[in-house]
Order: structure tokens, then C-alpha cells, then sequence
């Protein structure tokens, strides 16, 4: 599936980095970074990364495609106080669209998660397809509500009309805040 080499690195008080290569998710391998300045005290969080990814054949071993590409984006997080979290994403998706995606959820006390996201591209709603941009509700379940023994672990179950080229995102992205925001949400601070 994946197999990755990751360096995490405080950088400075509020600012942390991410550097990642290998074989990124299951169709993309290369190398990436990421940037994210969160104070803890802030609830808003701004990040940036970018990553250079090339397709995996289709046997999902060590072998490559010809399709290379470069992604990136800029992403605003913002926390407010245990309601609601919003996420915007902006910059390069997989097949060299440029877009924004829009992701509101609400996280409960209990470790689950619901949420939506909303993708616009500058892929042609005539060739984009079925719904002209993608979108999806998901529900992230705890693993430990499963089987009863402490673990942070979740399963992620979303429910997506279609799936599409345009807005496609890599899986391994973005995945600094996640790491950081339990120690610094407003539940934390509450």
C-alpha cells in the first residue's frame, strides 16, 4: 500500500515541518514537504505543501509509469472551538487542475468524526461528468470504540457519488495538522 520515509521537525515555536518520500499511497510515489505555522493558542492554522509524485504500475510493486506530475497547495485551518472545523485547500490536484476544496466537519467527544467536502477545479463541467466537481460526506469511526482497547487509530468511510480526475488529491498530503491538533484544538485547551 505505502512505504515511506518521513522526517517531523518542530521548526520553530508554532511552526513544524514534514519531509516524506517513497511509495506515497497505493498509485503515487515521490517525495514531498510541508510547512505548517499553528500557534497553539491560534485557531487558525496556515500550511503549504507541495510534492513531486510519479503514477505506480499497476501491479502496486516498486514499478513506475510515465505519468509525473507536480501538486501543491496552500491550506487554511480553522477550529471553531469544538462546533465545527473548516479546511480550505487551494492550489494543484494529481491531473494538473487547479482548484479549491472546501471540507466543514464536526468531531465528538467520542472520537467520531463527520464531515463533507466540496471540490471546484478548472476541469470543464462538460468533461468533468456527472455532478461537474466532486464532493463527498464521509464519517471517521475510532477504532477503539470497535474493539474496545485503547488505540488512536480511525477508519474513514466516505460516501462519494463518483470519482473523477479532476480535484483528485494525494492521500498522503496535508497530514502535519492532523498529527498536531489533538494537543492543540480548543477541546485540549477547554
Amino acid at each position: 500500500h505505502s512505504l515511506t520515509l518521513s522526517y517531523v521537525k518542530n521548526i520553530a515555536q508554532g511552526l513544524y515541518g514534514r519531509a516524506h518520500a517513497g511509495l506515497l499511497e497505493p498509485f503515487f510515489a515521490g517525495v514531498g514537504a510541508e510547512v505548517l505555522y499553528k500557534p497553539a493558542q491560534w485557531p487558525i492554522g496556515i500550511g503549504l505543501d507541495i510534492h513531486r509524485v510519479r503514477k505506480r504500475d499497476y501491479d502496486m510493486w516498486f514499478d513506475l509509469r510515465d505519468y509525473e506530475t507536480t501538486v501543491g497547495h496552500i491550506s487554511l485551518y480553522y477550529d471553531a472551538g469544538g462546533m465545527f472545523d473548516i479546511e480550505v485547500n487551494a492550489g494543484r490536484y494529481l491531473a494538473g487542475d487547479w482548484g479549491a476544496t472546501t471540507t466543514i466537519s464536526r468531531k465528538f467527544g467520542s472520537g467520531w468524526e463527520v464531515g463533507g467536502y466540496v471540490t471546484l477545479t478548472d476541469v470543464p463541467f462538460d468533461t468533468f461528468g456527472e455532478g461537474s466537481f466532486d464532493k463527498a460526506f464521509y464519517v471517521s469511526v475510532p477504532i477503539d470504540w470497535i474493539i474496545s482497547s485503547p488505540t488512536h487509530s480511525k477508519r474513514r468511510l466516505t460516501l462519494r457519488p463518483i470519482t473523477r480526475d479532476g480535484g483528485a488529491n494525494l492521500s498522503s498530503a496535508r497530514k502535519l495538522y492532523r498529527q498536531i491538533e489533538d494537543f492543540q484544538n480548543s477541546s485540549f485547551q477547554r
